[in-house]
């Protein structure tokens, strides 16, 4: 009864109205506070939005995850037939919609006034589009069936190109609301723990066999290069060597800024090597080390030092690959210790503080949630199926698994610039059985612990 009564109050703030039919109530807010056509039932969670109301969702969603083991992809990576890769591709075709349609489902366990954020919608509609025009491809039979499925799929994940950074608004928003509005405590941060947990597992589906269909078809050309990767998988992919490709970025992004960067020293098993996606074992050390960079060179110049601390990396490659990541930084400040795993706890939007309610319905004007559902789903359905859906100009030259790969450095990237780091960090980190921890010495600095698991080839599932 006190969240209705805070449902209504809310309306009257944002100049809305109510509609009462004998039990039931709707209140229509414009797009801003967000709710329309909210039906209420008396319980947090019963009421949706109607574009969530669809039999088709609720039937994929209801089919269990066909999760594939590591074990399997990499089995199915060597000695390479035309039956083995189209049936990699009849996997994705199958599993993909599924996928999506568990994605939008989450949508529907959030409170409503979460769901009905404008920025949530627009991931929402994003999402539910993809599901439909994926459902409904033709079956692959060929690998010219599995060629033309697979530049679909490029169109769609194309589409789904700035979904990060406006969820992340919309988290970040959604974070704003007083207490009254029924958010649980963590309760955002494990949807968002989930949803990129989620996206991470699609992209490697989705590659993996795209990688595999352009070696056997390098291989049938007698083009077939030697090489340590099986599909998105590196046999031996040494972390020294991704450390010293990750410390060069982030120092460049370090001297950039600040004129000069601290001197990262490797230590330890240097030969050490796991089985790993590199570009995810990347991710989690830029992010690790421009942290570590940021602060040492800051604490430094408090400290009245003339060249910052170096940073220390040690690789030790025991049960499990862990790397240790240590810095002079002063450490996280006790009242920040409990922020720092929080998604966007920190994130200004353009260039400002966030908008508040008002400010939101203002620049929104009088649009309704109808309205901007119309508007979404027709630029989205043009983009995918129009008469001007082609290929991205990144795209021309280069393999569909290459485009796909530059995509996932950009869901990086938006995640980086959300403050998100460090969450999206640990999430990475988790994904193949691994962990991100840290200690922090209020004054002194920071050990980060990265744990690469040996992997466990029957288990491990993505």
């Amino acid at each position: 009864k006190l969240q209705f009564l805070y449902l209504i109050g809310s309306a009257a703030r944002h100049d809305g109205y109510t509609c009462v039919a004998g039990d039931k109530m709707t209140i229509r807010l414009s797009a801003a506070g967000a709710l329309v056509a909210a039906r209420w039932t008396g319980a947090r969670r019963k009421s949706s939005l109607s574009i969530l109301d669809n039999p088709h969702v609720a039937q994929y969603a209801a089919v269990p995850k066909s999760e594939m083991t590591l074990k399997y992809a990499l089995e199915f990576a060597e000695n390479l037939t035309e039956k083995k890769v189209i049936s990699t591709g009849q996997y994705v075709h199958k599993e993909l919609p599924v996928r999506l349609a568990k994605v939008v489902q989450m949508f529907n366990h959030l409170p409503y006034i979460v769901t009905v954020n404008p920025y949530m919608i627009e991931v929402l509609l994003c999402y539910l589009i993809s599901f439909n025009a994926l459902r409904e491809r033709p079956p692959i039979r060929t690998l010219d069936d599995m060629r033309d499925y697979f530049t679909f799929v490029l169109r769609v994940a194309h589409m789904q190109r700035d979904v990060l950074t406006t969820l992340a608004k919309g988290i970040a928003e959604a974070k704003q609301l007083p207490a009254s509005a029924g958010i649980q405590e963590g309760e955002l941060d494990a949807f968002m723990d989930s949803f990129v947990s989620q996206r991470i597992g699609r992209r490697v589906i989705v590659s993996h066999p795209q990688t595999l269909l352009c070696r056997y078809e390098e291989e049938q050309a007698g083009r077939a290069k030697d090489s340590d990767f099986l599909g998105v998988f590196a046999k031996h992919c040494r972390p020294k060597d991704v450390i010293e490709s990750a410390a060069r970025k982030v120092a460049a992004l370090c001297e950039k800024r600040f004129g000069s960067a601290p001197e990262v020293v490797v230590s330890g098993d240097a030969d050490a090597s796991v089985v790993y996606i590199p570009s995810h074992l990347e991710y989690i050390l830029v992010e690790i080390l421009k942290n570590c960079m940021r602060h040492t060179f800051k604490w430094g110049m408090c400290q009245g030092r003339k060249q910052p601390a170096p940073i220390e990396v040690t690789i030790c490659d025991g049960r499990d690959c862990v790397i240790r990541i240590s810095d002079q930084g002063g450490g996280f400040s006790p009242s920040s210790l409990e922020s720092c795993w929080e998604w966007g706890g920190q994130t200004k939007l353009d260039g400002g503080s966030l908008d508040t309610p008002g400010e939101l319905t203002r620049r929104m004007g009088k649009q309704t949630i109808t309205d901007l559902v119309e508007q979404k789903t027709a630029a989205f359905l043009h983009e995918i199926e129009g008469p001007a859906a082609e290929l991205p100009a990144a795209a021309g030259g280069d393999s569909i698994s290459t485009w796909l790969a530059r995509e996932h450095m950009r869901d990086m990237g938006a995640l980086t610039t959300s403050h998100c780091g460090l969450p999206a960090a640990r999430v990475y980190s988790r994904h193949l059985g691994g962990d991100l921890v840290f200690e922090s010495l209020d004054g002194v600095g920071t050990h980060f612990y990265i744990s690469l698991a040996t992997v466990d080839f029957e288990k491990e599932k993505f």
